[in-house]
């Protein structure tokens, strides 16, 4: 992304910072320019010949329409985190760490659909503990106000 200046000129050359054979203009106004990489991957692809769709792509779901001739991995481009869950057609599948920062889903030949969904345990658990405290606690209030309640009585 560039800022022209109020003259709309480039400080430097735009093929010195941009050059042609590797960026092209992604979009432009009379202020702003953006640039786009052309050797950047995608969000996913495929690690053989195989096509990736991405059909939903949300910070904690993730559906991608996938069709290969041959087995291989479904590689995101984004960053390897504990607590990704993935299903391939329904099926659980392992989600494996790809040259130690990707995510990567191993799937058959033909076509599939793989869903990613980030459920981590640390949540699960922080409910589970949550919960186990709140019931604790309403527990004790009930059983302090029911002995509070005996304690006040004056006998005659």
């Amino acid at each position: 992304m560039e800022y022209k200046n109020a003259e709309g000129k480039e400080a430097l050359s735009i093929d010195a910072r941009f050059p042609p054979a590797l960026f092209t203009i992604a979009w432009e106004d009379d202020a702003w320019r953006i640039w786009e990489y052309k050797k950047a991957l995608p969000r996913a692809w495929f690690s053989t010949d195989g096509k990736v769709g991405i059909a939903r792509y949300e910070p904690s779901l993730v559906e991608l329409d996938v069709n290969s001739s041959e087995r291989g991995m479904v590689v995101l481009s984004d960053t390897y985190y504990p607590g990704w869950v993935a299903r391939v057609d329904g099926r659980n599948a392992s989600v494996e760490r790809i040259h130690d920062a990707l995510r990567g889903i191993p799937v058959e030949a033909g076509g599939h659909t793989i869903e990613l969904r980030y459920d981590p345990l640390s949540f699960r658990l922080g409910v589970i503990v949550s919960l186990v405290g709140l019931i604790i606690s309403v527990a004790v209030a009930a059983l302090l106000i029911q002995m509070s309640g005996r304690t006040q009585r004056v006998p005659r």
